[in-house]
């Protein structure tokens, strides 16, 4: 559902743009460049690049704004990503003022161009989650921070709780922080027979 995934806040205004459909292929409508010239931005932010990106990107430079792109994707770990993705941040990197890290390898754009990054990664400050001593007793937590949407793989993670309980370990707990479709993953807790494991802190 929408109301799930879309932010809200007082400070953050959402102008919807019809998309068109080009014999299959979902494309930015006509209205993009005018949307963004309507906010009349002094900065213009892209989550990774697509078409319509690149709509918002030309608008941007045509306007002499700046562009930042928010990416995972860099220098270090282009073998994950496909020969098209790859092109595309190289392609489209020539075009950006600066980067938003979302992991280490991303400080260094495919482009080649030296940008100023700053980082904010998609990951966990490991210093602070240190493996419990050996012959600590009590349960071990395991920890779900983010959305509670299927796309986040919430299924797979009860579905390891499960079998690490069939296993027989019956010392630890799952505890889930973030909103959304609570109502989903308790049925998800409930088929696996978690319910008692299961710690909702909303």
């Amino acid at each position: 559902p929408q109301e799930l995934l879309t932010p809200c806040a007082r400070n953050l205004e959402i102008r919807r743009v019809a998309a068109s459909d080009f014999g299959g292929s979902i494309l930015p409508g006509p209205g993009l460049v005018g949307a963004i010239a309507a906010g009349n931005p002094r900065l213009v932010v892209i989550h990774e690049y697509s078409l319509f990106s690149v709509g918002a990107l030309l608008s941007a430079r045509r306007r002499k704004l700046p562009v930042v792109v928010i990416t995972e994707v860099g220098r270090g770990n282009r073998h994950f990503f496909s020969r098209r993705t790859c092109w595309w941040h190289a392609l489209c990197g020539r075009f950006v003022d600066g980067i938003v890290a979302a992991c280490p390898a991303a400080h260094e754009p495919l482009s080649g161009r030296a940008l100023p990054s700053v980082a904010a990664y998609h990951a966990v400050d490991s210093r602070s989650c240190r493996p419990m001593p050996v012959g600590q007793s009590g349960p071990v937590t395991f920890v779900y921070l983010g959305q509670l949407i299927p796309r986040k793989g919430l299924d797979l993670w009860m579905e390891a709780a499960r079998l690490l309980r069939g296993a027989g370990h019956e010392s630890f707990r799952l505890r889930l922080i973030g909103g959304g479709d609570e109502g989903w993953v308790r049925g998800l807790a409930q088929a696996a027979g978690l319910e008692d494991k299961t710690e909702w802190r909303g």
